[in-house]
């Protein structure tokens, strides 16, 4: 796409995120964390997504993540 290449990926991924940003390792380890501990304990056969809600943009318009590295 050639949104992608003229952005670069950072701006491409706030752009496309509907929190408007990409996550940080922090928050995806924080999630973890909470799994892990006894206050997940009744927490069974999920999946939890730690996407920014990204998912939920793509549902809407697949073609946001067609990348193209031609800059690369």
């Amino acid at each position: 796409h050639e949104e992608w290449r003229q952005e670069g990926p950072l701006k491409h991924a706030k752009r496309i995120y509907p929190l408007g940003r990409p996550g940080e390792p922090e928050e995806v380890a924080n999630v973890i964390n909470f799994l892990l501990s006894d206050e997940a304990s009744f927490v069974s056969g999920h999946t939890v997504a730690v996407d920014g809600g990204l998912m939920t943009q793509l549902q809407d318009s697949p073609s946001l993540m067609e990348p193209d590295f031609t800059w690369i």
